[in-house]
């Protein structure tokens, strides 16, 4: 009987793990609030159409920008996964700004990291990308989540095995019968 109970405790633990692993980042209060038809090239065409509607969007960080009282993000936009999980910058539709009242490491914000940003949307920000005038859009920073950097394995800087005997650098000098 308490072998039962124990394997029954094990079982709903691990269950709890796997599930709140897969949890979303954003809470389900703002996710209730947000406009999940909205799509973002419509904000971009017009940001101050949309000003004050609540959005969850990913995006790969281009810059991060501190500034005293307030910080900005310049991120590419791209779809999020059923996780919230943003994908890679090729799936793009543009570039878009978020910005919060708090400080955000430039250093932990780095470029080609990973967001999930969900906020009001504050009408556009004109700026210059690639030399020509470009209109961000702007979102007001409600929740952020910032995602783990990817390990990239070097795969040509792994030592392998190759037997000295093998070696094709080694000269056979055996004479041959």
């Amino acid at each position: 009987m308490a072998k039962r109970v124990t394997t029954e405790i094990f079982f709903f633990g691990l269950a709890l793990v796997i599930i709140s692993g897969c949890s979303y980042p954003i809470s389900k209060a703002l996710r209730n609030q947000a406009d999940e038809n909205l799509a973002f090239t419509d904000v971009l065409a017009r940001p101050s159409a949309y000003s004050g509607v609540v959005v969850i969007w990913g995006g790969v960080i281009v810059k991060t920008v501190s500034r005293p009282g307030r910080s900005e993000l310049v991120l590419w936009e791209t779809p999020l996964d059923s996780r919230g999980k943003p994908g890679g910058n090729e799936f793009s539709s543009g570039l878009f700004m978020a910005e919060t009242s708090e400080f955000l490491d430039p250093k932990k914000f780095s470029g080609g990291r990973k967001v999930t940003v969900a906020g009001k949307l504050a009408g556009g920000e004109t700026g210059v990308y690639n030399g020509k005038p470009y209109l961000y859009p702007l979102v007001e920073i409600k929740e952020l989540h910032l995602w783990p950097e990817r390990i990239r394995w070097n795969w040509g800087r792994i030592p392998y095995y190759w037997p000295n005997q093998y070696s094709p650098t080694r000269r056979y000098r055996e004479p041959l019968d």
